[in-house]
């Protein structure tokens, strides 16, 4: 105890030497590096305070925030933007304070945290104005962490979207003064929601970003006369389903639909040698809220009248190739008129960057009936047949973010298919989607502390309910003494008589 004293003379006119290291601090349980949030995963652990010194303080915040950014370089200047989505409080009790509100010097304070990754955001998440209803049921859901993850998500130096839990400590002597800042730490979390299969995009001429059909005149060679018309049509595939911790592979398959106008009924249907496809991201990004589905309509035009809209496209893998097998062609009449699927656009677009030379055919026609060509096809049938593209993407070093659309940021994709016929190559843009599937055994199962789903308490209610009508049941008049029932009861002969109570 002397020596202590000793010591504390000794240092009274010194500076003194503060330990290294930050004194507040968010340590999540059951953490690792590769930890992935998923919807309704939950996010809990401690705040831990140790104050180098006598801290005075009012408040103690921690929240949970989902923020994202944008940036747009302009020719000399740089607009940046931010939106925070979603921030939700953690309720802490006046028992988590110490009394009176001062964190002492040396002392460790430990304050729990407990968030669950929601579904939907809140409506005041977004409020700009939107075109359709569709619009806003995209930007009501949570998008993924991009831009933090340990492998490449093909996003830009330019977007951001990231997931923080923020503690804070602030004196606020006036209330209507704003909070001053103490202590403060954050923690960066990845987050991962699942998401569901959206319908097929309902495309059309002005959609330039997809070609769903395109036709050609086939020709021998450069000399030779023409052979018929080939149109191709790619109906929009399932979607591409990752795991909801990224492990394993995503596969789809698309069905192209290929029909062959001969010039001559003597022609002969072409031979299909390859179709290989491709898959590509799109990240759109402004600094201003989207109305719109970036990715539909003529993105073109949108630069034109001064929207500040870009985006950053990237092929991801290598392609997935097909060799065909030898293709079994149907013989169709072409007075016989197909009901359209639904699944495909109403023909290729005139201006587009990869838009047919004069050869080619199939703007604004059915995708299904065959083109005649410029000079009339002669035979009174057409050629038919149908080929399935599987494709895979193996997604354990290749982050596949789902598809989603926010106020600044979207991803969305594109399958590129090269169907060769002959000598000649067909190129399609078909929109596919990525969803994320919860996981069929979720790992977090076990941790989660939270209510459990609604399926779960109906089965733990009807068991409970079958537990209590099998219990056994004593009928029988309790034994009353005469002297005894002059009088009500005493209390504790009732208590006796009833079933005990006991706390959780």
């Amino acid at each position: 105890m002397s020596a202590a004293s000793d010591m504390s003379t000794a240092l009274t006119f010194s500076r003194p030497i503060l330990p290294k290291g930050p004194n507040i601090q968010i340590k999540l349980h059951d953490d690792y590096r590769a930890k992935i949030f998923n919807s309704g995963s939950p996010v809990s652990g401690d705040v831990v305070i140790t104050p180098w010194r006598d801290t005075r303080f009012d408040i103690v915040s921690i929240a949970l925030i989902g923020r994202a950014s944008s940036r747009v370089d302009a020719a000399q200047l740089s607009h940046h933007s931010s939106h925070t989505f979603l921030k939700m409080n953690m309720p802490i009790p006046e028992s988590a304070y110490p009394t009176p509100r001062v964190f002492e010097a040396g002392r460790t304070y430990t304050i729990p945290f407990h968030f669950v990754i929601p579904q939907q955001l809140t409506l005041s998440a977004c409020n700009h104005k939107k075109q359709s209803v569709f619009v806003h049921d995209q930007h009501m859901r949570l998008p993924p962490s991009m831009g933090h993850w340990s492998f490449d998500d093909f996003s830009p130096d330019m977007t951001r979207i990231e997931y923080l839990v923020k503690a804070r400590v602030a004196e606020q002597p006036d209330l209507d003064d704003l909070p001053l800042k103490l202590m403060e730490a954050d923690r960066r979390i990845n987050v991962l929601p699942t998401s569901i299969e959206d319908p097929p995009l309902n495309i059309t001429p002005q959609d330039r970003q997809y070609r769903l059909t395109k036709s050609k005149t086939l020709r021998k060679n450069i000399f030779s006369g023409k052979q018929g018309v080939l149109t191709a049509t790619a109906a929009q595939p399932a979607a591409l389903r990752v795991a909801s911790d990224f492990r394993g592979s995503a596969e789809t398959s698309v069905l192209v639909n290929l029909s062959f106008a001969p010039h001559a009924p003597e022609i002969a249907p072409p031979k299909v040698n390859r179709v290989s496809a491709k898959l590509q991201s799109t990240t759109w990004f402004s600094p201003t809220p989207m109305p719109v589905p970036p990715n539909m309509g003529d993105s073109r035009q949108s630069a034109l009248t001064g929207l500040s809209q870009l985006s950053y496209s990237m092929a991801i893998g290598s392609a997935s190739s097909t060799d065909m097998e030898p293709t079994s062609w149907q013989m169709r009449p072409t007075s016989i008129t197909r009901r359209d699927s639904g699944y495909s656009s109403e023909g290729h677009h005139e201006g587009h960057p990869d838009s047919p030379s004069d050869s080619d055919h199939g703007s604004n026609r059915h995708p299904h009936k065959p083109n005649s060509g410029s000079g009339g096809a002669k035979a009174p049938f057409y050629h038919e047949t149908t080929i399935r593209v599987p494709f895979k993407v193996m997604t354990s070093r290749k982050l596949l973010l789902p598809t989603f659309h926010t106020c600044l940021i979207s991803r969305t994709y594109t399958l590129q298919l090269a169907v060769t016929v002959a000598d000649t190559k067909v190129n399609l843009m078909v929109p596919v989607q990525v969803a994320v599937q919860p996981s069929a055994t979720p790992q977090q199962l076990s941790l989660d502390p939270g209510l459990p789903s609604f399926d779960a308490a109906m089965e733990q209610r009807e068991q409970m309910e079958a537990d209590e009508l099998l219990q056994p049941r004593f009928l029988g008049q309790p034994y009353l003494s005469p002297q005894e029932r002059s009088g009500l009861p005493a209390y504790n002969e009732f208590s006796l008589r009833r079933p005990a109570m006991t706390a959780t």
